[in-house]
């Protein structure tokens, strides 16, 4: 009798099922796992970019805050100068007729 349920419809149909329902798993996963990857290398490029963009402002930064360049910005936006230094007019001539 009890060997009369591995051939019985009932049971392979059950079987067929729980085949396709691991199956669907299998899929569902791999899916879940592929989308994942893809994400994950989304990020590492935007990671990567990020890190080129902040190395690229932690040099701005650098320039922008060294004496070198705070001198040049101050002779060329505000006319100041050193103490040191001298600074000399040139005029156009004028054309008098």
């Amino acid at each position: 009798m009890g060997s009369k349920i591995f051939y019985s419809k009932i049971f392979y149909f059950c079987l067929a099922l729980f085949i396709i329902w691991l199956i669907l798993i299998v899929v569902r996963t791999a899916w879940e796992k592929y989308q994942l990857v893809k994400e994950i290398r989304i990020t590492e490029e935007q990671l990567k970019y990020l890190d080129q963009n902040s190395e690229k402002l932690k040099k701005s930064i650098k320039l922008l805050q060294s004496e070198k360049f705070l001198q040049k910005e101050a002779k060329e936006r505000l006319n100041l100068k050193n103490p040191s230094e001298k600074v000399i007019i040139f005029k156009k001539p004028s054309v008098n007729k």
